[in-house]
């Protein structure tokens, strides 16, 4: 009975071993960039079943998972209404409306980002804004920074309004379903989501924004000659000189200017 139990353990902590190492190749894959997310999630799912760390329905078993389907259904319609440009005419109708003021634009730009958010990716929705809010700037004469990190944060509260708003959400009601609870309705947590966004943007107003400093024009200047392009990062790591030693030839200063200028 020992030897049974000991054996049991031991391949317990051999599976253990085999999904942490696996957890760690995942990571570095991942972190590369140069394997595709959906393909290192697919070789995931075979290594666990190759090595008899789980079944093969037990590997398969989340393609039929109610919470996959809802998440894939979710994409497809954050992307429909990014493409049936809703998503822009919202960001249209805060340049019409919300004039020239850095707090009537502020306001509109968190509760649009919010409600946006809580029926499509947040991800996406950061991606539609920022053009806009960079154009809204350009037009206004306000401080890009103090428009943009507001409505970041409102993208992050927005996973707070509905069910549907992040997967995290839906992964919880469905646990609920499993452990005989009642699901999580629509709106379930609307009010309390509604409640942190008013006080979000109620920070933002009189406190948060006054911490976001505005970039000098020379500031501006200096990011955008030193360092933030190829030119820029030529002369500001002096890669004349390694050219220089390459070629075997005396830095001077008809070497300095870049191979492509």
């Amino acid at each position: 009975m020992a030897d049974l139990l000991f054996q049991e353990d031991k391949a317990m902590t051999n599976e253990a071993g085999f999904v942490f190492v696996l957890i760690v190749v995942t990571g570095v894959l991942m972190a590369s960039n140069r394997v595709r997310y959906d393909f290192v999630a697919l070789i995931v799912v075979i290594a666990l079943a190759l090595s008899g760390t789980l079944t093969i329905g037990e590997s398969l078993s989340g393609f039929g998972n109610s919470v996959v389907i809802l998440v894939a259904c979710l994409l497809v319609l954050g992307e429909m209404l990014d493409r049936t440009g809703v998503a822009r005419a919202v960001g249209d109708a805060i340049m019409r409306y919300g004039g020239s003021r850095e707090t009537s634009l502020l306001i509109l730009i968190m509760v649009s980002t919010a409600l946006l958010g809580s029926v499509m990716s947040s991800t996406a929705v950061v991606a539609i804004f920022i053009p806009i809010i960079l154009r809204i700037s350009q037009q206004t004469g306000n401080d890009k920074a103090r428009l943009l990190m507001p409505m970041s944060y409102a993208a992050l509260i927005s996973g707070m309004l509905t069910l549907i708003a992040t997967p995290p959400n839906l992964v919880v009601s469905d646990e609920l379903v499993a452990q005989g609870y009642q699901p999580l309705g629509l709106f379930s947590f609307f009010l309390i989501g509604a409640l942190v966004l008013l006080v979000s943007v109620v920070f933002i107003l009189f406190w948060g924004r006054h911490r976001l400093r505005s970039a000098s024009e020379a500031q501006e200047e200096d990011l955008t000659t030193t360092g933030t392009t190829l030119a820029g990062m030529w002369q500001s790591f002096d890669l004349h000189k390694c050219q220089s030693a390459l070629n075997n030839d005396p830095p001077s200063a008809s070497k300095f200017d870049p191979p492509w200028s």
